[in-house]
């Protein structure tokens, strides 16, 4: 009778796991689909600029792994000036230099300066607790919170991973 019953109870946690696990999938296909949705204007530059998005330093290489990047940033000051994270606006834009000096969108960025934050935990964006920076690739900034997500294109190490393999800086 024990074992049966320890039966039922694990085959129970098993489902609700994978109920979980289903929904949180689902759950994040469908905001970066939302995502995509809201940014596919800004595949044109003049877009995003026309929208106040304005270049953030230079194309961001990984300072310790030059086989990783970001690409370059395009930062809207106006949404990052509070803690507010809408998934429709975010804050800063990413795209790859192309060889004939084009750029091409390849992600998101949502941002939260530690200044602006109120919360006593890190906040929480698209089901992750948002990484706490205080640089863009070697270029020292005020502590931000940060989360990225991939949205135009492929990344290995994740959707919502901040380097990215594929992207380069040419």
């Amino acid at each position: 009778m024990q074992k049966r019953y320890l039966m039922i109870v694990l085959v129970l946690a098993v489902a609700v796991v994978t109920a979980s696990l289903t929904y949180a999938t689902a759950t994040s296909k469908r905001e970066l689909a939302t995502i995509r949705q809201a940014t596919a204007k800004y595949h044109q530059l003049e877009a995003a600029l026309a929208d106040g998005y304005e270049p953030l330093f230079d194309c961001t290489l990984n300072p310790t792994d030059p086989t990783l990047a970001m690409g370059q940033h395009y930062i809207n000051g106006a949404l990052v000036s509070d803690d507010v994270l809408e998934l429709e606006k975010p804050e800063v834009l990413m795209y790859e230099p192309q060889s004939d000096d084009s750029m091409k969108l390849v992600g998101v960025e949502y941002v939260i300066f530690e200044d602006a934050w109120t919360g006593e935990n890190p906040p929480e964006f698209l089901g992750r607790t948002m990484a706490r920076k205080t640089a863009v690739g070697v270029h020292e900034v005020p502590a931000f919170y940060e989360v990225h997500a991939w949205v135009w294109s492929h990344n290995p190490h994740g959707d919502f991973a901040d380097w990215n393999p594929e992207i380069t800086c040419r």
